[in-house]
């Protein structure tokens, strides 16, 4: 009867895990955009109000995505970039690396809300927030 018992408890737990498919997986496929703050070495505080740093994930399979970033400097001069990224297991969270610069981990708060922390080791260093709306 134990036996029988343990049996089902494991059908079940597998039954379980196995409900677990891509389809739970947020898509974060679309146009991101909204204000940063930040520290740079040697500059200090900066942040910026009017969406100068946005995202287009233009391809994700399962957790995998890829895409772009733009980002518009002060005086108005915008740089694109390549990244990609990995979706958290727990599909709450993600994890980035743009192109010959740094990473960062994300945090998807809601549908179309995120918040991204990022962190560049080149010189100069920086740290920033990043906090995205989808747009489209």
């Amino acid at each position: 009867m134990r036996m029988h018992f343990l049996w089902i408890a494991c059908i079940l737990a597998l039954m379980s895990i196995m409900g677990i498919t891509s389809a739970d997986v947020p898509s974060l496929v679309g146009n991101w955009t909204g204000p940063y703050v930040g520290y740079e070495d040697k500059i200090g505080f900066v942040g910026h109000d009017e969406g100068s740093f946005s995202m287009n994930i233009t391809e994700q399979k399962e957790r995998i995505f890829a895409g772009f970033v733009i980002t518009t400097d002060m005086q108005g001069n915008a740089m694109k970039k390549a990244i990609t990224g990995v979706i958290s297991p727990d599909n709450t969270g993600f994890y980035l690396a743009e192109q010959m610069e740094g990473y960062a981990i994300g945090y998807i708060l809601r549908e179309d809300k995120l918040e991204i922390i990022y962190l560049q080791f080149s010189d100069p260093i920086f740290a920033g927030i990043d906090y995205l709306d989808r747009v489209s």
